[in-house]
């Protein structure tokens, strides 16, 4: 028997100012943490921030847990904070689009399409144009 484990999709959102300062950056002064949305199956989520007290159950198969919209930031010296949305089961097929809310009122769509389940051809759009990568990079 062959067991097979695919990473689940996810999305990776990075904001940053004019300034390059890092919007997602709890220190940062004029962070947008509460005032950043995202729509998904028309649902409106608010970015969470992590729970220190959660903690997962190491297995041995890796099952996709549904985060939603989670604060995080690299384990590295950068402590980079990013918007994480997901995770999605890669063993699926998915046709998906959710929608940034930024508090300026403006917004951007992104759009993947997962047709192969297992394999890592999932296309990416950024408001109709397509990428190869799920980390997307915005100035406001």
């Amino acid at each position: 028997d062959i067991i097979e484990d695919y990473y689940p999709v996810t999305l990776q959102i990075f904001a940053e100012d004019a300034d390059g300062n890092n919007l997602f950056d709890p220190s940062y002064d004029k962070n947008i943490i509460d005032e950043v949305t995202v729509t998904y199956n028309g649902e409106v989520m608010k970015l969470k921030r992590p729970d220190a007290a959660k903690s997962k159950i190491n297995l041995d198969f890796y099952m996709p847990s549904w985060y939603g919209a989670t604060l995080r930031s690299y384990k590295d010296s950068s402590a980079k904070y990013y918007m994480f949305i997901g995770e999605w089961d890669a063993t699926k097929k998915w046709d998906e689009e959710l929608q940034i809310n930024w508090p300026d009122g403006t917004y951007n769509t992104i759009r993947f399409k997962l047709v192969t389940p297992g394999i890592d051809h999932c296309l990416y759009l950024l408001d109709g144009k397509s990428q190869r990568e799920s980390t997307f990079k915005f100035v406001k």
